[in-house]
């Protein structure tokens, strides 16, 4: 040995890293956790935490950190990270009307992701996940892609969750029927 210090892997230091690969790299980040062996290595670090944390950045952070939950949500295991993170609690600012489609499209795609386990509804209908998706179906004009991804919202959450209430409620039935 040469006495050179062994730097431990990139995964195990602090989210640092991982928030300045965001705000640097956004793009080859988000893209390299559209693969599965690439987004179980990001699992490794704090990246959830860290990009839930960006969320309350700039716009160009917040489109980052999201396009990065989104991805990391399609891996089941991130699920439970996701949830703790503090994502669902900025759910109802991140998917106002006012905000631009994009960033609501990510958000609503990730919450379909965690919508697809039913061990996830709970969380789900604790912070009103179902009042997101109506909302967004109920908005006039309405961006098509973001609909389809409310649509989805309840479509999994009726699948992971047949017998609750909110698949007869009235409010829930009307939004489905404006959907056009």
């Amino acid at each position: 040995m040469t006495g050179r210090a062994i730097r431990a892997p990139f995964w195990r230091n602090s989210g640092a890293i991982i928030l300045r690969l965001v705000l640097l790299y956004s793009a080859t980040l988000v893209n390299l956790t559209l693969y599965p062996g690439a987004r179980s290595a990001v699992l490794k670090t704090n990246a959830v935490e860290t990009a839930a944390k960006a969320l309350m950045g700039t716009q160009a952070q917040q489109s980052a950190a999201l396009a990065l939950l989104q991805n990391l949500s399609l891996s089941r295991a991130a699920h439970e990270r996701v949830i703790s993170s503090g994502f669902l609690q900025q759910l109802p600012e991140i998917t106002h009307p006012s905000q631009p489609p994009s960033t609501r499209l990510r958000a609503l795609a990730t919450v379909e992701h965690l919508a697809s386990v039913g061990e996830n509804m709970g969380a789900l209908l604790h912070m009103r996940a179902i009042n997101l998706a109506i909302r967004e179906l109920a908005i006039k004009p309405g961006d098509t892609d973001c609909q389809k991804r409310a649509l989805g919202i309840l479509l999994n959450m009726s699948y992971a969750a047949p017998s609750e209430d909110f698949l007869t409620a009235n409010e829930t039935l009307d939004a489905i029927g404006s959907f056009q």
